[in-house]
């Protein structure tokens, strides 16, 4: 993996994110107290970052979760971000599942659930989204929880998300990239090989 941009929100309060940022949902995602939190009550709230970086169609986003768990509301890591459509990794807190979500003009369609009953997220955990290929892995502090296949988007910007604009809802440290593919090969070392129904590495 090679990482490609950071942020760690550690500067003065801004709404919504300024550049190298855009606002790609509702009112996007502002700096409060060196996290980052949704601007809009009732809203979906989504940034991304471009940087003037040439994004490659692999990619990952992940960050910290940090704040508290709302029990009526989600925040997800983003990949593949075009205009108001690409792919979120939601992270719930413990009686909501986690859900790969592909968003088509602003309209969210589940592709792949991790039950609630089997995966419980905690302050400081590490939420990771990937795109290789068609392949999007989903990931919880490095370890693979959950795979699917969709071929809608294929490249994009990396960003955050949240639902709603509670304090509690907040992300920190959060970083992209892509994985440092050489040319020609099928596979580089530290990939996962997916097979449906089952995640190896």
């Amino acid at each position: 993996m090679s990482q490609l941009a950071s942020d760690n929100f550690n500067r003065a309060n801004e709404s919504p994110l300024a550049s190298p940022w855009a606002t790609g949902l509702g009112g996007g995602l502002q700096i409060v107290s060196n996290q980052t939190q949704g601007v809009t009550a009732g809203s979906d709230n989504l940034s991304y970052y471009n940087g003037g970086i040439a994004w490659p169609s692999d990619q990952y986003s992940q960050a910290k979760l940090a704040g508290s768990f709302d029990l009526s509301n989600a925040r997800a890591v983003v990949i593949r971000w075009n205009g108001t459509s690409g792919y979120l990794l939601s992270a719930g807190p413990t009686t909501t599942d986690s859900i790969i979500y592909k968003c088509v003009a602003g309209t969210f369609s589940a592709l792949f659930t991790i039950p609630a009953s089997t995966l419980t997220w905690a302050t400081g955990d590490v939420v990771s989204l990937e795109g290789r290929g068609a392949i999007l892995i989903a990931r919880q502090n490095g370890r693979i929880i959950g795979s699917k296949e969709d071929f809608t988007f294929l490249d994009g910007f990396p960003g955050l998300y949240t639902q709603t604009a509670p304090a509690a809802l907040n992300w920190d440290d959060w970083s992209a990239g892509d994985f440092g593919r050489t040319p020609g090969a099928l596979l580089n070392q530290g990939d996962p090989v997916i097979i449906p129904g089952y995640s190896v590495e």
